[in-house]
């Protein structure tokens, strides 16, 4: 894929998509490569002049699949929620909107970034809950 507009200066910007990675130069000059979305949508607007608009509920999260089963065991391990429906459960804890997967698995990687492992940043999640639910 490239996208490929001309300037007033006779100088092209390239945005070239290579293996996942987004590679951009302006006219020969090489820019650093695009590591984020936020740095395509910047790119984009500076292009285009629009924002560039992106559907992240299509999107999975990184961790999804971690932190359900983490929550589900948290749900199991209170006698109270053991029959509950997880799905039904889990949406109630995400219902304001201010806790979601997203949030979670951005935590996560923020953890990790910093030398926890994802075990140990799954049980903290764990523990945090646990103390949710007793009140």
């Amino acid at each position: 894929m490239k996208l490929v507009e001309d300037i007033p200066s006779g100088q092209t910007k390239f945005l070239t998509a290579i293996d996942g990675d987004f590679k951009v130069a302006l006219g020969d000059e090489p820019l650093d490569p695009i590591k984020y979305v936020h740095q395509l949508q910047n790119l984009y607007f500076a292009l285009t002049g629009e924002e560039l608009i992106m559907n992240t509920s299509l999107m999975p999260v990184k961790y999804q699949k971690e932190i359900r089963e983490a929550l589900i065991e948290v749900f199991n391990s209170d006698w109270m929620l053991r029959d509950v429906d997880h799905d039904l459960a889990i949406s109630m804890i995400f219902e304001d909107g201010s806790i979601s997967y997203e949030s979670l698995s951005n935590n996560i990687d923020v953890a990790i970034a910093h030398g926890h492992s994802l075990e140990f940043q799954l049980n903290f999640m764990k523990a945090f809950f646990k103390k949710i639910l007793e009140g």
